[in-house]
């Protein structure tokens, strides 16, 4: 009991363990305080708590000490700034530091017998006057504005008097009062704005030189909403990513939009820079630093020809350099409702009767009530040929139908099939570093009960990546390993083809069978000839089945990085992934699956003994899928900037990637859990089934085997450059290569391309808005492509055995003609749009894509 206690307390906390120092040495220039926070909090252990309000104007600090203590560092570093401090429990609290009576009187008096007359103007980074800036005396209620000119004046300064000028969209600046101040140049605030990184999954680069649409979700946009699936946490943080939630969607999300013919509409999935194969709700959303969704042509197409439907960027967690150990444990418990049945409006139950009884009586059913397949009829319907046949009394009934009338079979099926949802989430993770390294190491454990009675799925995972440095950090390595392991039970499929008035028990809560498959006449019928019971219990049914799919996922990924000059960086990386997916369903005895299916094969001798074709027991299908993926890259990144008013960024490589999967599927008969033993079946010959004795079928059989092996080889380069910041050029150029299309050589691969343009107008001399600081306009336009692997340029046919089909003869038939100048599918896209960032970084954009039609040659 006390270990359960102590385990459930530490599941609760977050643990930071930090390595700690008595003397602090420091020596350092002009630098803001975060920075001598941080130095601190490094070489001493102890953590800063402050508001970030407090920094704006703060003036920087140089220092220089050896082998001191924190308080004496500390003081030093307050001497000159309008802060003051606490330490608590290795904790130091940084707030304003509030004047004493004797400052505010000494204060006073300079301002009345001091008559420093300050002028100025405040002029932007091309010298243009900027209109209405704030200029304060710090630590005082006096300030002024610029004018038409920039100018301002303020009278009775003091000598000593420290000026705060501000502006929207500008640093503020803080300079020492004196008469003639003369230009006083701001500091463009836009900088901030865009100093955003968004990773394409090859190279890493600001947001201000990229010309397409990017949208980058940081770590703490992710912790906003609680979830154990990164799928989840995505929704509604960000335009242009659509959840499809409809029954009929190829894909559960999609970007902008359907952009295929025939392939699903699923984004391209990258994880640390190379194609996901698996399932995307497989990753533990507390391994992610970032995810980056590429949304156009230019940001896209150097993924090539699956990139058409656009790209998710999902970046891992990592440690940082010269940082001590942390260890952070962190859990949740999540519970939720269960499902609005009643969300949807439905026709009520007594007008669904009432239309029953009209069509009946317009013999709508006729054709079910004599049909050779016993097709079922509602409990109202099978009342209303009794009462017309006269084997029940009329009114009896008409009552009966009347009572029909006060049940919902939604009330039923809240109460019995669903229950409140619970997810339960906890992570462990480590991270650290020194001089030349940093690591990341993690195991999570997540258990989640669904909305539906007897369904849930509970995932483990471990992550690990190390990186080193080496002479003097021109050498880098990279090692990671994931794995994962992922179990889905689903054994409440839900209710299907029942009318709304369907009672689930009876009036003391005793499950009920309900109608189902065929009609209850013929059933009853049917079981005093000896068949199985053929009734469906929806409630005690859910608890005889077994269904389970058990993922096992494992990747590697090592790369090494030198740089050969400081503009010029060479990367070798290599992954190899294994997936294996097994699924085992279960449907036993006494499951109405596995009793419907051997009533169905039963044959009647003539004299009214009977044969069972399947024997009795369970029924277990078996699925086994492997894929394991091989990938090799060369990269070459360039990044020089010249007489700070050129910039080119170029990456160029190659790569060669593998997928080999195979699928087995098999099925067993008479499958008993005690002794895990099976009995042998005809699938040979053709049964007469029992509810049609003119329809002759073979049992089915559900053993199969694939093997699917899919190459790609790939070229790209990608180059961007830009003019003082301003203007934007980018270009980008891939061929792909794949065993999958084409006959001839030259049709097995197909060029894509890119190009873009972007325009930072916030960065024009004659731009002064101080609503929208940043602002920036672009437009690019490209192909990227799609894969659809059900075509190929080889006629291809499936095999048959022949035992189905009357002549019992083998066959082949063609499923695709030859089309020797197969093609992928491209899809060309034109896109304008407009980013703009408001004061507080706050950004947005807005524009509009225009995907061209896919073609497929």
């Amino acid at each position: 009991m006390r270990l359960t206690a102590v385990l459930l307390l530490v599941t609760l906390m977050q643990v930071s363990a930090t390595g700690l120092a008595q003397k602090i040495s420091l020596s350092e220039t002009d630098v803001p305080l975060k920075t001598i926070f941080k130095k601190i909090r490094t070489q001493s252990g102890y953590d800063f708590v402050y508001a970030e309000s407090l920094f704006k104007g703060m003036k920087p600090v140089s220092i220089n000490i050896k082998n001191a203590g924190l308080e004496e560092v500390l003081d030093q570093i307050f001497n000159s700034q309008p802060l003051t401090y606490s330490i608590n429990n290795r904790t130091v609290t940084v707030k304003e530091k509030i004047p004493s009576l004797l400052d505010k009187a000494k204060s006073l008096i300079l301002e009345l017998v001091q008559d420093l007359n300050v002028r100025g103007r405040v002029v932007d980074e091309k010298g243009e006057p900027l209109i209405g800036a704030s200029v304060k005396v710090k630590g005082s209620n006096r300030v002024t504005t610029t004018n038409d000119s920039g100018m301002f004046n303020l009278t009775g300064v003091s000598e000593d008097a420290m000026l705060e000028i501000s502006y929207l969209g500008y640093k503020v600046k803080e300079i020492i009062a004196k008469a003639r101040l003369g230009d006083i140049k701001m500091e463009s605030h836009t900088g901030e704005l865009e100093e955003v990184l968004v990773s394409t999954g090859y190279q890493t680069l600001p947001k201000e030189r990229a010309t397409g649409a990017f949208v980058q979700i940081d770590q703490t946009l992710l912790e906003r909403r609680v979830s154990t699936s990164v799928l989840s946490r995505l929704e509604d943080v960000t335009s242009g990513l659509i959840f499809n939630k409809t029954a009929n969607s190829n894909s559960a999300i999609s970007i902008r939009g359907q952009n295929t013919l025939f392939t699903s509409a699923m984004p391209l999935i990258i994880l640390d820079n190379y194609p996901f194969e698996g399932d995307l709700n497989n990753i533990n959303p507390n391994d992610v630093e970032s995810i980056t969704i590429l949304k156009d042509a230019a940001a896209a197409s150097i993924w090539g020809a699956k990139a058409g439907n656009g790209v998710i960027v999902i970046n891992s967690k990592k440690g940082n350099l010269n940082t001590s150990t942390k260890v952070n444990l962190t859990s949740s418990v999540q519970m939720g409702e269960k499902p609005d049945l009643f969300y949807y409006p439905l026709m009520s139950v007594a007008d669904y009767i009432e239309t029953e009884k009209k069509l009946f009586a317009n013999g709508y059913y006729a054709s079910m009530e004599n049909s050779l397949s016993q097709v079922p009829l509602s409990p109202v319907v099978e009342l209303l040929i009794a009462k017309r046949d006269g084997k029940i009394d009329g009114n009896l009934a008409e009552k009966s139908i009347e009572d029909l009338k006060a049940y919902n079979l939604r009330n039923d099926q809240l109460k019995y099939l669903n229950q409140y949802s619970l997810n339960q989430q906890y992570a462990l993770n480590l991270s650290g570093g020194g001089a030349n390294h940093h690591y990341y190491l993690s195991s999570g454990f997540d258990q989640n009960r669904a909305n539906e009675v007897a369904n849930s799925n509970n995932r483990f995972t471990i992550n690990a990546n190390q990186t080193s440095y080496f002479l003097d950090q021109k050498l880098e390595l990279n090692f990671k390993i994931g794995f994962l392991q992922y179990e889905v039970r689903n054994n409440n499929q839900g209710l299907v083809n029942l009318q709304p008035y369907t009672r689930l028990v009876d009036n003391e809560g005793t499950p009920i069978a309900v109608t189902s498959l065929y009609r209850n006449s013929f059933k009853s019928f049917m079981q005093s000839k000896g068949f199985q019971d053929w009734s469906f219990n929806p409630i005690n049914d859910v608890q005889e089945y077994d269904n389970r799919q058990l993922t096992t996922e494992f990747r590697i990924n090592a790369s090494a990085g030198y740089k050969v000059t400081p503009a010029l960086r060479l990367l070798m990386s290599y992954q190899y992934s294994k997936n294996v997916a097994e699924t085992s369903n279960l449907q036993k005895a006494n499951s109405y699956n596995a009793r419907n299916l051997i009533n169905e094969y039963t044959t009647v001798n003539p004299d009214n003994s009977i044969i069972l074709r399947i024997p009795l027991g369970g029924i277990k299908d078996l699925i086994n899928s492997n894929g394991i993926g091989q990938g090799l890259r060369a990269l070459l990144n360039y990044d020089k900037t010249l007489n700070t008013e050129h910039n080119l960024t170029a990456i160029a490589g190659a790569e060669i990637r593998q997928l080999r999967t195979t699928n087995q599927n098999s099925r067993l008969y008479g499958f008993s859990e005690d002794y895990q033993r099976s009995a042998i079946v005809d699938y040979l010959t053709r049964f007469p089934l029992s509810y049609n004795t003119g329809n002759l079928q073979t049992i089915p059989y559900r053993d199969s085997m694939r093997l699917l092996t899919d190459r790609f080889l790939s070229y790209f380069a990608n180059a961007a450059y830009t003019y003082m910041d301003r203007y934007v050029l980018s270009g980008s150029v891939r061929f792909d290569q794949s065993n999958l299309f084409g006959v001839d050589a030259n049709q097995k691969g197909v060029p894509l391309f890119s190009g873009g343009l972007a325009w930072n107008i916030s960065k024009e001399g004659f731009y002064q808005s101080a609503i929208l600081p940043y602002l920036k306009m672009r437009m690019t336009y490209g192909y990227s492509g799609n894969i659809f692997k059900s075509l190929s340029s080889y006629t291809t046919a499936s095999y048959s055995d022949g035992q189905s089909s009357p002549t019992r003869l083998p066959f082949q038939q063609i499923e695709n003609p030859p089309n020797p100048a197969l093609r992928w599918e491209k899809v060309g896209m034109f896109n304008v749009g407009l980013d703009f960032g408001f004061v507080g970084n706050r950004i947005g954009n807005f524009g509009n894509s225009s995907p061209l039609i896919p073609q497929l040659n």
